[in-house]
């Protein structure tokens, strides 16, 4: 058996191990009427990436599609009131490792760790949020009813990210992965957010923050986010558009995304689209096709290929290409997905050649 073979079963192996049982968030009910709940997610995975040249191993890693977490929310009686803490952990993220650097490995837990700690108010007219957490565009350029986000969406860099690209006469750049795109979504700050009431499955977002868990950055930050939800009898569709300004330095910079997914019930056909651009120049367009079915009892199947198409995000004149093909199994009843992704990397730019990199990751997501 190939060594990548292998250590992916192994890795599936471990998920049947450890998580044979249902899991739920946990609830509390206060003497007040209020509620408490704990919840969280585990999320481990093999990486498997050939860069042209060498094939690299990396076991285990943390899914950086979707770290693993652990939150505590209070909501008060009449779920007016509340607040939030989560933090994230993933000593070896998948976006971390590369050819230089294996291991990467860092058990202190940082500041950036920190997802969210907020308040939130739910008046009749909207909701307020203040403190670290979404923007009103985080989530705008990944909107996707597939079923595989786990493992594949538009933030295609996240599985390999941080290893680096092979010129085309073998030897290793200084290009990562990562530096060659992005879905210009919206990210998480110290910030005051307001949300409009539901109007027909429209909702209109802005908020306004700060970077204060990375150092050297003084800049603010602002946004607004419009989104669009529906369902019929068939059809299940989900769009969104934001736009993002970062003031700083005596200059501002802005960059905006869109998305949208559409999951037709009866057959489990979606289609997915993403779209983006700063004012530098970069752009890119994202695109998937899935299948989800209730093939067996015990939890639905996701199949999906997408590709990714970018430009000008190293230099004028450069070009990023990806495609993916996904598979995601849940298991219902242990709060469990499996789940692997096969994804090719190219780039391109007018001053050298590179070799296109391919990535294989496994693994599994337990909720809780």
């Amino acid at each position: 058996m190939h060594p990548a073979i292998r250590s992916a079963t192994g890795v599936a192996g471990l998920a049947a191990m450890t998580m044979g049982g249902p899991a739920r968030a946990l609830d509390w009910e206060l003497a007040d009427g209020g509620k408490l709940t704990f919840y969280g997610l585990i999320n481990i995975a093999g990486l498997f990436y050939d860069d042209g040249r060498a094939q690299y191993d990396y076991v285990p890693v943390g899914n950086s599609n979707a770290p693993s977490r652990a939150g505590l929310l209070w909501a008060s009686a009449n779920e007016a009131w509340g607040a939030r803490f989560e933090f994230q952990y993933q000593p070896r993220p998948s976006s971390a490792v590369s050819q230089r650097d294996a291991d990467v490995t860092d058990w202190a837990i940082a500041r950036t760790d920190l997802r969210k700690l907020e308040l939130y108010w739910r008046p009749d007219f909207g909701a307020f949020a203040l403190g670290q957490g979404s923007m009103a565009s985080d989530g705008i350029a990944e909107i996707d009813l597939s079923g595989t986000t786990v493992v594949a969406y538009s933030s295609v860099s996240d599985p390999a990210g941080g290893n680096f690209f092979r010129f085309g006469d073998g030897t290793l750049s200084e290009v990562t992965i990562g530096a060659t795109l992005s879905d210009f979504d919206g990210s998480r700050r110290m910030r005051i957010r307001y949300d409009t009431p539901r109007w027909n499955g429209l909702q209109l977002a802005a908020s306004y923050g700060r970077e204060v868990l990375r150092e050297g950055d003084d800049s603010d930050y602002a946004d607004v986010a419009l989104r669009y939800d529906g369902k019929t009898d068939r059809w299940t569709y989900s769009a969104g558009a934001g736009y993002n300004w970062k003031i700083g330095d005596g200059s501002t910079t802005s960059f905006w995304a869109a998305s949208g997914s559409i999951l037709n019930s009866d057959t489990g056909l979606n289609a997915t689209l993403a779209l983006g651009a700063n004012d530098a120049d970069a752009r890119y367009w994202y695109a998937k096709l899935g299948l989800k079915r209730d093939f067996w009892s015990f939890g639905s199947t996701a199949l999906s290929v997408d590709h990714y198409d970018g430009a000008g995000f190293v230099a004028r004149g450069s070009a990023t290409t990806s495609w993916g093909i996904a598979a995601v199994q849940r298991i219902d009843r242990a709060d469990l997905e499996l789940y692997a992704v096969w994804r090719s990397y190219g780039f391109d730019e007018t001053a050298a050649s590179y070799r296109t990199g391919h990535a294989v990751m496994t693994g599994f997501r337990w909720t809780w």
